[in-house]
């Protein structure tokens, strides 16, 4: 059954990268530990363990999820009649807010209760002022460059892998054969690229 408001807590296992896309719904993402990317046009921004980050209806946007993070997302339907905020961005939960969302995790969709803490809920995204700002990692996000690949001082080489590995997915999807990304970005270590599609992906090595 679907939901006009639907909550979901999970741990991702693997690096996961969404395509550019217009968001269907209402979207709150709330990160509970690790890294989530928000690419809006051609900037991006870094968000960690306790922020949150709003996505409104019809935004195109992309995400990059670091494995082992773990996300609350909280979907709103466009056919819900509220005032939702129309911009993108970071925005800051109300001790009201997470007291809500923690008892939405130990209840469920049949439960009375349950109708009433997503109004709460409802009302509570309905005040939020999304605004879009720098924090120290989408800053040193800005400085790594896609044509030339070299890691930046501050940035962790775990950041750094997941950025390469990106864009070797990205070319990967467009044909270009495993051998020459290799070479643009793993300095011609073929082994290096399958291993990194293995362990952060969770895929084989079918391409060659």
């Amino acid at each position: 059954m679907h939901y006009a408001i639907q909550v979901d807590s999970a741990t991702t296992d693997y690096l996961q990268l969404t395509a550019r896309k217009k968001s269907l719904k209402h979207v709150l993402l709330l990160v509970e530990q690790g890294t989530v990317l928000l690419k809006l046009g051609k900037h991006e921004y870094a968000a960690t363990a306790q922020q949150a980050l709003w996505i409104p209806f019809q935004c195109l946007h992309a995400l990059t999820i670091f494995p082992q993070t773990r996300l609350t997302r909280i979907e709103f339907s466009a056919r819900l009649r509220h005032d939702f905020p129309a911009q993108a961005g970071f925005v800051t939960l109300s001790p009201l807010c997470r007291a809500v969302l923690n008892r939405l995790s130990d209840t469920t969709p049949q439960m009375p209760v349950h109708a009433h803490l997503l109004g709460v809920l409802t009302d509570e995204v309905c005040q939020f002022a999304p605004e879009l700002h720098d924090n120290p990692l989408t800053h040193l996000l800005k400085q790594w460059q896609v044509q030339c690949p070299q890691p930046v001082e501050g940035l962790s080489p775990e950041v750094h892998l997941i950025l390469l590995l990106r864009e070797a997915q990205k070319k990967m999807q467009s044909g270009v054969a495993a051998a020459h990304i290799a070479e643009q970005l793993f300095d011609g270590q073929l082994a290096q690229l399958h291993q990194l599609r293995q362990s952060l992906l969770g895929v084989g090595d079918t391409m060659r």
